[in-house]
């Protein structure tokens, strides 16, 4: 966010390469010719739910001969954009989106809401469980996308459960 309300997203590209912008209904393209992503990480969407921009999520997505820079929007505004060569033969994709207010009545709300819910220490609450069936087991060694697979600790068997309580549950006693 810029400090006269204007939001502004760039792209650094490591050369000065052509930038193609089409619309189509709330989605802006800018179609960077002969560009390539140079790490994993750069293609993740960029959210920007909570900020007071017309942009709902911007992201690169690898195409035939370069890349696209894919806007969704919130609000139709038309931004304004430039490529500003830098040093180092490299250069920079700027786009400026005007002004306004475009964060809708149910984000503030949701926001409000995610402030009730604070505990007295500051902490948020644990976020309530989700019915269904559980997520697949992972791959791997437990993250950290190291290159060995497998190995990591082995599942936790419980062979002593707890005691069945009078009223048919299960759980510690004494509570």
């Amino acid at each position: 966010m810029l400090a006269d309300g204007a939001s502004r997203f760039f792209v650094q590209l490591t050369k000065t390469v052509e930038v193609e912008e089409t619309r189509t209904n709330n989605r802006l393209t800018y179609r960077l010719k002969g560009a390539r992503v140079a790490h994993m990480n750069n293609e993740n969407a960029l959210a920007t739910m909570f900020f007071n921009t017309p942009v709902d999520s911007a992201r690169l997505i690898p195409a035939a001969g370069g890349l696209n820079f894919i806007v969704d929007l919130r609000s139709s505004v038309t931004p304004t954009w430039k490529v500003t060569p830098a040093k180092d033969d490299s250069a920079i994709l700027e786009i400026i989106f005007p002004k306004g207010n475009y964060l809708s009545a149910t984000t503030a709300a949701a926001d409000r809401s995610d402030d009730s819910r604070r505990l007295g220490d500051g902490s948020s609450p644990a976020p309530p469980a989700t019915a269904g069936t559980p997520p697949p087991p992972r791959r791997g060694g437990g993250g950290g996308g190291g290159r060995h697979r497998g190995g990591g600790a082995p599942p936790v068997q419980n062979n002593n459960p707890a005691p069945a309580r009078d009223d048919g549950s299960a759980g510690p006693e004494g509570d």
